[in-house]
């Protein structure tokens, strides 16, 4: 019966057309990730994103914090919250501040049913580093360093989430097709550009070999920005990139 059983399921194996399904390597998601995140490690710059402390908004009635956070490279507001629940439950949400269209969010109907009840002992301390720390609940602490922008969740001092720490945060924010694609999203958007520190022009510098896979790194986090082909069809982006890493 067994024999018969995996005879039955040998066809529908070989009906499957893998040529029709993208690998990861075949895929700009996954590739503009891979590339951001090699050339973070290759290239040690530190993360564009800075929380605006003057922008900090701490409700202790609500069990919300909330600030903006500025990506320095491009100039764009993103909306920061932090909420604190009564049951030990924490919220944290980034997203854009003005985007051109709305996301999808339907975590409060989906996942937060019946444990938003606000944490109105949430307690606010400024370190002298600027680093900012709130404790709520059961020995739960929230610390934030404003730039560059990472925040640390605690649980009776041992960590729980870090976010940010290897300076991988990465979001990609909704944006209108310019008229001359060729000058959106340049490389020096996306990392500064190596300073040419011998004054030499830089078509004429011969590049080293980290140099150049810095640069191939770079045209990889901008690869397919506004449409995407795969097996004769075409996947249009009419606002650009909307990753986030």
């Amino acid at each position: 019966m067994i024999v018969f059983l995996c005879l039955l399921s040998f066809p529908t194996i070989m009906c499957v057309k893998r040529e029709e399904f993208k690998r990861c390597d075949q895929s700009s998601f996954c590739t503009r990730q891979k590339a951001f995140a090699d050339l973070v490690k290759l290239n040690s710059t530190p993360s564009s994103y800075a929380l605006l402390v003057e922008t900090l908004s701490f409700n202790k009635i609500n069990g919300r914090i909330s600030a903006d956070i500025l990506n320095r490279q491009e100039n764009v507001l993103f909306s920061f919250q932090f909420y604190a629940y009564k049951n030990g439950a924490a919220r944290i949400q980034i997203k854009e501040k003005t985007p051109l269209k709305p996301r999808w969010n339907g975590l409060e109907d989906l996942c937060l049913t019946g444990t938003t009840l606000p944490d109105a002992d949430l307690n606010y301390h400024q370190h002298p580093d600027h680093s900012l720390e709130f404790s709520f609940g059961n020995n739960i602490a929230f610390s934030i360093i404003p730039d560059p922008f990472k925040f640390e969740v605690t649980s009776h001092g041992i960590p729980i989430i870090t976010f940010n720490e290897r300076n991988y945060f990465y979001f990609e924010h909704t944006r209108n097709k310019p008229t001359n694609p060729t000058s959106s999203m340049s490389n020096e958007s996306v990392m500064n550009e190596s300073k040419d520190n011998e004054g030499i022009p830089p078509l004429q510098k011969e590049l080293s070999e980290t140099e150049k896979e810095i640069e191939r790194l770079k045209s990889e986090i901008v690869k397919d920005q506004w449409e995407e082909f795969w097996i004769g069809k075409q996947d249009t982006k009419p606002n650009g990139l909307s990753i986030l890493i």
